[in-house]
């Protein structure tokens, strides 16, 4: 990089923006560059987006740039941004983020602003677990809104531990971490009112192989384990054996979850046919740069007062923000007020009864029981029709004047 070979004497704000950009633009989106570049000089000089527009004569430091040559190479790996700076944003909160934690996804978010819009103001919710914990984002955004909660986080990662610990001190919150392995764990101290999970997909465990696994009581209710090449439903079997009687757990889960047969259908079956299954909410795909997955909350609840499921597709409750979807401050608002609502509404919502999803096999995909709108253009076939006749008489009447045209010239 031959800019950087020599002492940089100087280079204005402007300038800088434009190479900036030119080094990334064959790798990157140009609003991607930009929000890449926004975030950078917010860090290393304070910047507003006010500031890159009337401060474009700013001469950058050379520390920044030399900086900035090394962010560039790590962008040019495809390294995120969150990782190089060190630091993302979540729910509105400063959280640290390193190898050793997964970045906070969006979809986060939703689950986060749905558990917070289900326990506050209820006086009977005492205490909250969250499970693969990472950096601690989802347990210290509820406790930053809800400060009367004991909240404990769990995470088989003491790195991961570390970092959640650091971001619970940043956000001045007070967080019991547990470090463990969640389908190794013979017993939490407790039960909990309410359980959050982002946990990892599709990971491998010894499931069927460990006797200790296939005689726990967490699991074994169900007549069957998780594949060992798929953990997803023993991360949700071990949050249901610990929410209290009245307990509510809301876990991301991967699609696949909801509806791939064996054993995977079989302890649908048992979360089903035993009523735990309160709603599916199905979020929009492509919520993350670099991944197109589109993932789904599934909501588990004991103690429930009526048989019904609710199935929300809210696939389309976001906006487009380059190559990604967005879930704005609106669209969690919209898909709350539906599962708060609880009713059937065209297209979006359907309110189902235990008996029909077993005639659906105990598949929890939304788009089993929510109709897709057919966004597909209305043929009128009468229009259609009058327009062909129209044709075939403007075809007849061409035709004739075509022979005409040959008699003459055969005279």
């Amino acid at each position: 990089m031959l800019f950087f070979a020599k002492v940089i004497e100087k280079m204005n704000l402007k300038d800088f923006k434009n190479f900036f950009n030119k080094e990334l633009t064959n790798l990157y989106p140009k609003t991607e560059i930009d929000a890449f570049f926004f975030r950078i000089i917010d860090d290393k000089l304070g910047f507003t987006l006010t500031d890159l527009f009337v401060k474009q004569g700013f001469i950058i430091p050379n520390d920044v740039l030399l900086d900035v040559k090394q962010i560039i190479k790590r962008l040019k790996n495809e390294e995120p941004i969150q990782y190089i700076l060190g630091k993302t944003e979540f729910y509105g909160l400063p959280f640290i983020v390193n190898k050793n934690v997964l970045i906070p996804r969006p979809e986060t978010e939703e689950l986060v602003s749905w558990v917070i819009e289900e326990i506050k103001n209820k006086n009977d919710i005492k205490n909250l677990l969250d499970i693969g914990t990472g950096s601690g984002c989802i347990p210290i955004s509820i406790k930053k809104n809800i400060t009367n909660l004991d909240v404990y986080a769990l995470d088989i990662s003491s790195e991961a531990i570390k970092i959640a610990k650091q971001n619970s001190k940043q956000n001045n919150v007070n967080i019991s971490f547990i470090e463990d392995d969640i389908l190794q764990i013979k017993k939490l101290k407790q039960k909990f009112d309410v359980i959050v999970s982002n946990p990892p997909y599709s990971i491998k465990w010894d499931g069927k192989d460990d006797i200790n696994l296939v005689n726990d009581e967490r699991f074994s209710v169900a007549g069957v384990l998780a594949p060992k090449s798929k953990a997803d439903l023993a991360f949700i079997m071990h949050s249901l054996s610990y929410l209290a009687s009245n307990g509510t757990a809301a876990i991301v889960c991967f699609p696949g979850v909801m509806y791939r047969g064996g054993a995977e259908q079989k302890i649908r079956k048992y979360l089903v046919e035993n009523n735990y299954i309160d709603g599916v909410i199905q979020l929009p795909s492509n919520l993350f740069f670099g991944t197109s997955i589109a993932t789904c909350i599934l909501v588990l609840k004991k103690g429930k007062k009526d048989n019904k499921t609710i199935f929300i597709d809210a696939s389309k409750e976001c906006i487009k923000v380059t190559n990604s979807n967005k879930l704005t401050d609106e669209n969690i608002q919209s898909i709350l007020d539906t599962y708060i609502l609880r009713e059937d509404k065209e297209y979006i919502a359907k309110v189902v009864d235990i008996e029909d999803i077993s005639k659906e096999n105990y598949n929890l995909s939304v788009n089993t029981y929510v109709e897709q709108e057919d966004t597909r253009e209305v043929i009128d076939i009468k229009e259609v029709h009058r327009e062909l006749r129209e044709i075939e008489e403007k075809q007849n009447i061409l035709r004739e004047r075509i022979k005409e045209i040959i008699k003459d010239l055969g005279e």
